[in-house]
């Protein structure tokens, strides 16, 4: 039996499905998550010909509306919880929106947008409350996989394309690095020596690398980077060694928009 919507921000829990009696925030309203937020491109005329010149076009931020009502039974309990309320994201701060829906697990980093309202209806023990975010990156983040074996093909479970993290661990020292071939002819190749039983880490949003958690300065003579696209396994990894022998893994987060 699949769960009940929730939604979790900064402690604070939204139920989409309640019993009777409940106490809590019950979530009534929940708009702009399970859809894409609108596609935006540049308009440019084409002087002397109709229309306009053809451009790619990209997801725009994502904004999450919410709202629905609050219910305690002891009413010295509603100033606590309002409080709370009115603290998410109060700071401006970035935070993770947590989604639990039809049996997946879903996040995204979100800020304040707008007015957040919470009302009270009198001396009943009932509120209502709307809150709205917003996610300048629309990805929804969801179930993480790791393939061990740099020949396998790659893939994830989302609907957008997907950036990978890749672990080179040396079973015996890589003299002179190695070099990870990609899709498309592109490469990464690393030059700086990796002694047995040290790991890589290669983030290919950024196509920075790290050893023991420290970036490496001067490590790398080329660094292509790429994503994992969604749909059927296109993607694999091969690793070759200048010298000496490791072992490649790919972690990759399911991606969605």
């Amino acid at each position: 039996m699949v769960k009940p919507t929730t939604v979790h921000l900064q402690g604070v829990t939204f139920h989409g499905t309640v019993r009777p009696g409940f106490e809590g925030f019950a979530l009534v309203d929940f708009e702009g998550w399970g859809e894409p937020p609108s596609m935006e491109s540049e308009s440019i005329s084409t002087p002397g010909r109709p229309g306009i010149t053809d451009a790619k076009g990209e997801h725009g931020a994502r904004l999450v509306t919410m709202g629905g009502w609050f219910r305690v039974v002891r009413m010295e309990d509603m100033f606590e919880h309002r409080r709370a309320f009115a603290g998410l994201l109060s700071g401006g701060q970035a935070s993770t929106l947590v989604v639990d829906e039809l049996g997946e697990t879903e996040t995204a980093t979100v800020r304040k947008f707008g007015e957040a309202r919470f009302r009270r209806r009198g001396s009943t023990g009932f509120a209502d409350w709307s809150l709205k975010v917003r996610a300048a990156d629309p990805s929804k983040l969801g179930l993480v996989t790791e393939i061990f074996h740099g020949a396998d093909l790659i893939s994830h479970h989302g609907n957008y394309y997907a950036t990978p993290t890749i672990h080179v661990t040396a079973t015996t020292t890589m003299t002179g690095g190695y070099t990870i071939y990609g899709p498309g002819g592109r490469s990464y190749v690393v030059t700086q020596t990796l002694p047995a039983g040290s790991t890589h880490v290669i983030d290919m949003s950024t196509g920075w690398i790290t050893l023991n958690g420290v970036q490496q300065i001067g490590a790398v003579s080329r660094a292509d980077v790429w994503t994992i696209p969604p749909g059927a396994p296109q993607v694999y990894h091969v690793l070759v060694p200048t010298s000496g022998a490791g072992v490649l893994s790919t972690t990759v987060t399911d991606n969605s928009v």
